[in-house]
C-alpha cells in the first residue's frame, strides 16, 4: 500500500540491531535490503555534529569558532552521508525516511541532501500523506525569554494573518481549530518524563499531555523552539515527542529543529516558511531552500530542521 502511494518517492526504512546498521529501500517497483555496517562511527559522528550545533547557534560564539564550528559540522554531515545515504544509490530526489534508535537524532534533510520527511513509521507516512491540506486560520504562539520571538511572530503573523497567543489556556482554545500553528518559544524535552516534554509560554507550560487532548490538530505545524524535534524512544522503537504527538493526532506535516539553533537564524528561516504557508506552499521545499542560502549560519539552521509527516 505504502509504495503504490509514493509516486516518486524513495521510501528508506533504517534498522538498528546489535549494534550493527541496515536499510530497506523502497519505490512502486520493489524494495531491497542494504547493510550499512557499525552504529559506532555512526553516533560519534553524530555526536560532533550536535556539538558543533551549539557552538553555531551560541550569540557569544566568535567569527573564527563559528566557522570552525561549520566546517566541523560539515565533515560529521559528511560522515553521515557516507555511512548512511550513499551506499544506498541510486536515489530520488523526494524521501521518506524511517529512523529507528539513535538515528532519530538525526537531521535528514542536512544528511541526505535531499527533501526528506522522516516519520515513525511507514504507516504514519501513508496516514499523514492522505491526511487533507486544511485551509483556515492560523495562530502564532510566542513565548518569553527569547531575544527574536516577538520579530519572529509580527513577522509570521503578518505573513499568514494569523493571531497571536502567548497564555496555555487562550493556545489550547485556538489550536482546536487553527489551519496552522507556528510555535516561537523554548521547548523543554523530558527524557525522564515524556508526556511532560513541553513549550514554554509566558503563564506556563504546554505539555505533551495536553497537546494529545486535542481534538483536532492543526493540519501544518512550526516548532520554531531549539530541539522541539528531540524524541524520546521508549520500548520497541516507539518515538514520543512534540512533533510525533501532533502527528498522532491528526496533523499532516510539522517541522522542528533537532539541535540546538541560532534564534536569528530561525526568526529569518520561519518568515521564509510562514510566507510558503500563505502562499500554500510546501514546508519542506521552504526549508529545503532556506538550507541553499548564502549565509552559512542561516543555511545550517534551516537544514537542522526536520520536516515530520507529509512533504
Amino acid at each position: 500500500s505504502v509504495r503504490a502511494h509514493l509516486d516518486g518517492r524513495t521510501l528508506v526504512r533504517y534498522v538498528v540491531a546489535s549494534s550493527e546498521v541496515g536499510a530497506v529501500v523502497a519505490n512502486e517497483t520493489g524494495a531491497r535490503l542494504v547493510g550499512l555496517g557499525p552504529l559506532a562511527p555512526i553516533t560519534d559522528a553524530l555526536g560532533f555534529l550536535r556539538l558543533s550545533a551549539e557552538r553555531i547557534a551560541r550569540p557569544s560564539t566568535s567569527a573564527a569558532s563559528r566557522d570552525a564550528a561549520l566546517a566541523s559540522a560539515q565533515d560529521a554531515s559528511a560522515t553521515l552521508a557516507a555511512a548512511l545515504v550513499d551506499p544506498l544509490r541510486p536515489l530520488t530526489d523526494r524521501m521518506v525516511v524511517v529512523p529507528s534508535g539513535p538515528l532519530h537524532g538525526i537531521p535528514w534533510t542536512l544528511v541526505t541532501g535531499r527533501a526528506a520527511t522522516v516519520v515513525p513509521s511507514a504507516a504514519a507516512w501513508l496516514a499523514a500523506q492522505q491526511t487533507p491540506v486544511r485551509n483556515g486560520r492560523a495562530v502564532v504562539v510566542q513565548g518569553p525569554e527569547l531575544e527574536f520571538a516577538e520579530l519572529e511572530s509580527k513577522l509570521v503573523a503578518a505573513a499568514t494573518k494569523a493571531t497571536t497567543t502567548r497564555e496555555v489556556g487562550p493556545t489550547i482554545d485556538s489550536l482546536e481549530h487553527a489551519a496552522h500553528a507556528h510555535f516561537a518559544c523554548h521547548a523543554r524535552p523530558r527524557v525522564d518524563r515524556p508526556m511532560f516534554s513541553s513549550l514554554i509560554l509566558d503563564d506556563g507550560e504546554l505539555t505533551l499531555h495536553d497537546i494529545e487532548g486535542l481534538d483536532q490538530a492543526p493540519g501544518t505545524v512550526v516548532l520554531a523552539s531549539c530541539s522541539s524535534g528531540t524524541n524520546v524512544l521508549a520500548s520497541g522503537d516507539e518515538v514520543m515527542g512534540l512533533a510525533n504527538a501532533f502527528l498522532a493526532i491528526g496533523a499532516r506535516t510539522v517541522v522542528a529543529p533537532l539541535f540546538t539553533v541560532s534564534d536569528a537564524a530561525t526568526a529569518q528561516v520561519m518568515v521564509s516558511v510562514g510566507k510558503a504557508v500563505e502562499r500554500g506552499g510546501n514546508l519542506l521545499g521552504a526549508l529545503l531552500a532556506g538550507s541553499q542560502d548564502p549565509d552559512p549560519v542561516v543555511a545550517f539552521t534551516a537544514a537542522s530542521f526536520n520536516c515530520f509527516g507529509a512533504d
